[in-house]
């Protein structure tokens, strides 16, 4: 979408327990002033106070970062020192201060005009404060009339003095949603002030969590629409328009359903004629970020962004005679959205007819099936809707499954070999054909080098996989490898049965939350995925020697998780399989559920721990 959120470049470290600990960072003061137009358009004064305690945090903090876009704003630093302790103020000169073009984001090809303004402050060490004052001038709101604003208080930090304060219009009166700050709101003459503050709030040290700052720490946004309904139609005023159709657009939808009468798979091939023919390129040059180029532009010119994307997938569904939506949504990690509306930046498809969300953009992914961090969002319609803000549903049972099997024989050396296969359908599908990708463009003997060695072991191997950006029911990656002799295993050592070339998480990880992050405290919320998880892990027993015991089956039942493992042996052979079953009502994992999982996970690492041993057979 091209949604940017301006930070200045400060060390940023995530936190929970407060413990005696000295922040590296300390912000001595920060203070917004805005005073906003009736038109969306403002004038900005920020004031930095940050005192760099330790001398890495002056390494990184002596240089700072304002970013902006000159096609909606202009920039002025007004002042610019670093403090010394004896009260010492050493300015920055203005050859210190220098404007470059903002790096390109690499794979996912991002155009932007934004500009990096690069502030060198001299002669820090640690000890000294940095002192910035900003000046912005927003001349053209990025939204027809919307004006908006967010912050949240990292919990790496010391916050000693925090002030946001916003002056609008009484006519057109800015809104704000917040957590953790006081408020003070008053009108003077035509002028609405609101005041939001905070005080004294200390950094803490070990703050680990799943879920972003604007879902659990201090925060604020500010907008002057009144309903995100107004949101909807300003973006519907950008958008909708470039949808209209022409002749090769309807001649384009009747080639690409051509023999397809059911309605629902006319669109799953329309949808798939967009994921893999139109190139993701992100644009953000101009109003680029939020305003999509006509349909035939982008047909013409095969590539898009997300926006982009949508446009030209309503324009062919409209061509069947199928309605379709627009549907904005924010793509980090966070899962509620404000009671004022403020931009996001992301946007995907919806379809009423048939329910179901549709994301062109991941390219890879089936018809209906989205990327993780979309489930279970909050989203915004744009169309002819009551409803604007709705859920995107959480990932079904039905909606996921990953089954990964590997068969290994050990030899009279100690050398295993074997082959792997590892499957996935629905919501799984896309991650594993992003696998396959990545496989293709490192080599197939490297990559299997690499998951084995990722996977605890020394080794050669290949994968092999059909083209994964061809549409299909599932998809599947299967391989051949030999791990270096292992000797000293059958001389009796203990060992874990080899996974070989596994190239998805463990039954139990990811679905119910990060299964290895131990230092995650087991009440943090966290993402959960209904689907599930199977793993066969067989080997072959090498000549001469005997299982010393078969280890004993595993079942473990929570709420929302079902683990099981069973073990058992044929003749000269041994086998585990492990299974994990996901069922989750809600996108989030909290509370004593999360709490009970947590747990769970622990003797799941014990179970998916467990080794065996070989004696001389008698």
């Amino acid at each position: 979408m091209g949604l940017r959120i301006t930070w200045i470049a400060l060390a940023v470290l995530i936190s929970a327990p407060v413990v005696a600990w000295a922040a590296p960072i300390e912000i001595m003061e920060v203070r917004h002033e805005y005073d906003v137009a009736a038109d969306g358009t403002s004038h900005a004064d920020t004031l930095l106070d940050i005192r760099l305690n330790t001398a890495s945090a002056a390494r990184e903090g002596g240089q700072q970062t304002v970013s902006f876009s000159p096609t909606y704003e202009r920039v002025e630093i007004t002042a610019a020192y670093t403090l010394k302790p004896d009260g010492r103020r050493i300015g920055v000169p203005p050859g210190s201060i220098r404007d470059q073009a903002a790096p390109n984001a690499g794979p996912s090809q991002i155009y932007s005009d934004a500009v990096q303004r690069q502030v060198v402050f001299p002669d820090v060490a640690a000890g000294d404060r940095i002192v910035l004052k900003i000046h912005r001038h927003q001349f053209r709101a990025r939204l027809p009339g919307m004006f908006t604003t967010s912050g949240a208080l990292v919990s790496g930090i010391d916050w000693d003095k925090y002030d946001v304060i916003v002056r609008s219009p009484v006519s057109r009166p800015t809104r704000f949603d917040q957590t953790g700050f006081t408020v003070d709101s008053f009108t003077t003459g035509d002028t609405l002030v609101q005041h939001l503050h905070a005080r004294g709030l200390k950094a803490r040290a070990d703050d680990l969590a799943m879920v972003g700052p604007f879902d659990r720490l201090p925060r604020y946004h500010f907008s002057n629409l009144a309903s995100w309904e107004e949101y909807a139609a300003l973006f519907a005023d950008l958008a909708l328009p470039k949808t209209v159709l022409s002749a090769p657009l309807r001649a384009l939808a009747d080639n690409i359903t051509s023999g397809i009468p059911e309605r629902r798979y006319q669109a799953q091939a329309l949808y798939e004629w967009v994921a893999t023919h139109i190139r993701y390129v992100a644009i953000t040059v101009g109003t680029g970020g939020l305003e999509p180029h006509a349909a035939d532009w982008i047909l013409e010119n095969r590539y898009g962004d997300c926006k982009d994307h949508v446009v030209l997938l309503h324009a062919l569904l409209a061509a069947k005679g199928i309605d379709a939506q627009m549907a904005l949504i924010d793509l980090a990690n966070t899962y509620s959205l404000p009671d004022v509306p403020i931009i996001q930046n992301h946007i995907i498809t919806y379809i009423p007819e048939f329910d179901v969300f549709a994301d062109s953009t991941l390219e890879m992914a089936p018809f209906g099936a989205l990327a993780f961090q979309e489930y279970g969002k909050r989203v915004v319609l744009i169309g002819p809707r009551a409803d604007v803000v709705r859920t995107v549903p959480p990932l079904q049972p039905d909606g996921l499954r990953w089954a990964m099997r590997t068969t290994a024989r050990m030899d009279a050396e100690g050398v295993i070999s074997g082959n792997s296969e590892t499957s996935a359908s629905g919501a799984g599908e896309y991650t594993l054909r992003q696998q396959a990708v990545s496989i293709a463009a490192a080599g197939s003997a490297i990559a299997a080098k690499r998951v084995l060695k990722n996977n605890g072991d020394d080794g050669t191997g290949s994968l092999r996989f059909p083209p994964p950006r061809t549409p299909s029911a599932h998809f599947a990656i299967s391989g051949d490898f030999t791990i270096e002799p292992r000797p000293e295993l059958l001389d009796g050592n203990s060992f874990p049965l080899p996974v070989g070339l596994r190239l998805l998480a463990r039954p139990g990880d990811l679905l119910a939350g990060p299964l290895n992050l131990r230092a995650l405290p087991e009440n943090e919320p966290t993402p959960c995925y209904s689907g599930e998880a199977v793993e066969r892990l067989e080997l072959v027993l090498p000549p001469g020697r005997k299982l010393r015991r078969l280890p004993k089956d595993t079942s473990i039942t929570v709420e929302g998780l079902r683990y099981t493992a069973r073990w058992s042996q044929t003749d000269d052979r041994v086998v585990v399989e492990r299974r994990a079953e996901t069922s989750f009502a809600t996108a989030l994992c909290s509370g004593a559920q999360r709490v009970a999982i947590a747990r769970a996970f622990a003797d799941i690492r014990r179970e998916q721990q467990t080794q065996i041993a070989f004696d001389d057979v008698d």
